[in-house]
């Protein structure tokens, strides 16, 4: 035996991101086969990204829900009390690495965006860019709960922050890209936690399944005709910033309903534009105080866009009789 292939799903994911190189190291040091060499797979594991915009720090993890639709970033304090407690709670092993690149905030290596970046082994990290099931632990409960009929994620504050949250696992990713040439992912833009993602899944990028994809990672096929991209990353878009695969339709109910749009019940549904009102909101919220709205809202025309404003809009909004 010379590989070794450590893969988990879902909390399995987390569990591969944090023993990833202790299983090399108990491999090496205490049974002492030192030439084995481990490499991981977390699927769904991504509790949380890190960059998101208002944070003011790329290792903290997005806002609460009612943080950002209240337009405030959520207090530091509140990721260190949280993340102190789910570490005594589960008495989860930290990695030295991680601990010793954050002496003075160790806490932050509860983040697995955080740890997943100090992870020596190579690493194929596969993730929905708006997994619901890690939204609804930061409180947008619409995606991932069927029966509560919980609707928060198809309002205009649900959309920007499922936006939001896609840019935030997007620029997470790209710094693996950049920062650990080794590693490969495979990122899907689908509102689903695992499924149509674990190995057999159907959700394709550029037509490779997350299968064909680890797999050509892992024998270091990447550059060999026909095979995978090292990194396999959406390219297509929403208006709304939203996610944007169409073989997310793949991902079934038991009932045989499509599940891989996260209580949108269509794929039309999901790419439709955010409805009118949604402009007015976001322009009160991010510059309904600047002294210049206009240059305000250029400096935020990205996401104003994706809220459904345009040019005309924005003019109209700006005129000091409109507010």
């Amino acid at each position: 035996m010379t590989q070794v292939l450590l893969v988990g799903s879902s909390a399995g994911g987390v569990g591969v991101n944090y023993n990833c190189d202790f299983l090399q190291t108990y491999l090496d040091r205490a049974l002492g086969i030192n030439n084995v060499q481990v490499s991981c797979a977390p699927v769904g594991g991504l509790y949380f990204p890190g960059f998101a915009e208002d944070r003011g720090d790329a290792e903290l993890s997005p806002s609460l829900f009612s943080d950002f639709s209240d337009g405030v970033a959520t207090p530091k304090a509140v990721d260190e009390v949280g993340y102190t407690y789910l570490a005594a709670l589960q008495k989860r092993y930290i990695p030295p690495s991680c601990v010793e690149a954050h002496t003075e905030e160790p806490w932050k290596c509860l983040s697995v965006a955080v740890m997943a970046a100090s992870v020596q082994r190579r690493m194929y990290l596969v993730q929905y860019a708006t997994d619901p099931s890690a939204m609804g632990a930061l409180g947008l409960e619409g995606p991932r709960c069927a029966t509560c009929n919980n609707t928060d994620h198809t309002t205009c504050e649900g959309r920007r922050y499922i936006a939001y949250w896609h840019r935030a696992a997007k620029a997470t990713f790209n710094s693996i890209r950049q920062t650990k040439p080794d590693d490969g992912f495979f990122l899907a833009s689908c509102i689903v936690h695992t499924e149509g993602i674990n190995w057999g899944g159907q959700v394709s990028i550029q037509g490779y399944t997350s299968f064909d994809g680890l797999a050509d990672w892992f024998f270091y096929q990447t550059g060999s005709a026909g095979a995978a991209p090292r990194f396999l990353e959406d390219d297509c878009s929403n208006p709304w910033g939203g996610p944007c695969n169409p073989t997310c339709q793949t991902v079934l109910s038991e009932d045989g309903e499509s599940k891989g749009f996260g209580g949108f019940q269509t794929f039309e549904q999901q790419q439709a534009p955010a409805p009118p009102d949604c402009c007015e909101s976001l322009l009160q919220t991010l510059c309904g105080a600047a002294d210049n709205c206009r240059a305000c809202a250029m400096g935020n025309r990205v996401r104003l866009q994706e809220a459904g404003c345009d040019r005309p809009q924005i003019q109209q909004w700006c005129r000091p009789a409109a507010r």
